[in-house]
């Protein structure tokens, strides 16, 4: 567990509602083995809620937009020019069996090429290899510039690092890239809800940043409002991504990668 990719992958889980509140119904089951009736209805009343509550489409859509408001969102064509655009992995599914090729889970390879589609960057720095190791199978960027180059983007325009594991990794290999080429200004690329703690650490380490949000999760949905406070695996989804992130950008700030 002294591998910090690893301990960042794992404490997420370990104190999410999902798992604390089957902890809580653990700790009822137990208390009710052992005769223990009044603590046993108070633990299984406090897991249920600690695992409904969240699940509640609109409280997980709340989290989720207080982290997607930090920055507007532009469409490409609106879009500010720059030296480079940088596409921060995430969001392609390497091709691991039963797949035959890689996949395409979110948005982020798609507005990159967008923007590069629209003339505001002449160069795209794809940055992210594999969380783990991956038998027969090369890190995600490479599969996220074939893809990029099956849309048209040339060969010639695509940088590519392979090695980073986390945010902070990205940070730091794509800022000694630009360095080695002469490129300062950068629409950095990446999921909105992950956007404040992208931005930040990438600022902090001294680089041009113009935020470039895409993949929002905080929509806004017409449906019956009796939907609305239904527990969902949806929404439960939804709002452990967005705590996941409150985490990391306080894990962060911890660490000093994010200065502010």
């Amino acid at each position: 567990m002294s591998d910090w990719i690893t301990l960042s992958k794992v404490l997420p889980i370990l104190v999410s509602p999902f798992s604390l509140g089957l902890l809580i119904l653990l700790g009822g089951l137990l208390s009710a083995l052992f005769r223990r009736q009044r603590v046993a209805l108070w633990m299984t009343a406090v897991g249920i809620l600690t695992l409904a509550l969240p699940a509640m489409p609109p409280i997980g859509m709340k989290l989720a937009a207080t982290l997607e408001g930090h920055f507007t969102p532009v469409s490409a064509a609106d879009s500010a020019e720059a030296d480079v655009i940088i596409l921060l992995g995430g969001d392609v599914g390497i091709p691991l069996t039963p797949r035959v090729a890689s996949e395409i889970h979110g948005n982020r390879t798609l507005h990159a090429f967008r923007l590069f589609r629209a003339g505001k960057a002449p160069y795209i720095l794809i940055t992210g290899g594999n969380a783990f190791p991956q038998d027969g199978v090369l890190p995600e960027a490479h599969y996220t510039a074939r893809i990029l180059q099956e849309w048209g983007v040339p060969e010639a325009a695509l940088i590519v690092e392979q090695q980073s594991r986390n945010t902070r990794q990205n940070a730091t290999a794509s800022a000694q890239l630009l360095k080695k080429r002469g490129l300062r200004r950068v629409l950095l690329v990446t999921s909105a809800q992950h956007m404040p703690r992208a931005a930040g650490t990438f600022r902090t380490l001294g680089l041009d940043i113009l935020p470039s949000p895409t993949d929002f999760r905080a929509v806004e949905w017409n449906q019956p409002k009796l939907l609305d406070w239904i527990p969902t695996l949806q929404g439960l989804s939804r709002f452990m991504g967005a705590s996941r992130e409150y985490l990391g950008l306080a894990v962060y700030r911890y660490r000093g990668w994010i200065s502010s």
